[in-house]
């Protein structure tokens, strides 16, 4: 019987350490999980303001804009009499 509670204390130790060996393991991968994620929120954050920046409402008005800028100025320039060396620019009131 004395023989047969040592064995089983010594079974009980071995069990105490495998599961003390697992709960840091278990920290460790906890704490890496941790980094993970917040790198992860990080790197999406990122993306989801380069995305908004390129499809977004401003970036549409700035396309228009320009367009009607270079529209305008195309056709002052086209207003242009070249012919006469006087007039070589167009002056508006």
């Amino acid at each position: 019987m004395q023989a047969k509670k040592e064995e089983l204390e010594k079974g009980r130790q071995m069990v105490e350490e495998e599961n003390d060996a697992l709960v840091v393991k278990l920290a460790d991968l906890t704490e890496m999980n941790v980094n993970l994620t917040t790198t992860i929120e990080a790197l999406n954050a990122k993306i989801g303001a380069r995305k908004t920046r390129e499809i977004g409402p401003s970036y549409c008005r700035n396309i228009i804009v320009v367009v009607v800028i270079v529209f305008v100025i195309g056709v002052l320039m086209s207003s242009v009499n070249h012919n006469n060396p006087k007039k070589k620019y167009l002056y508006l009131p």
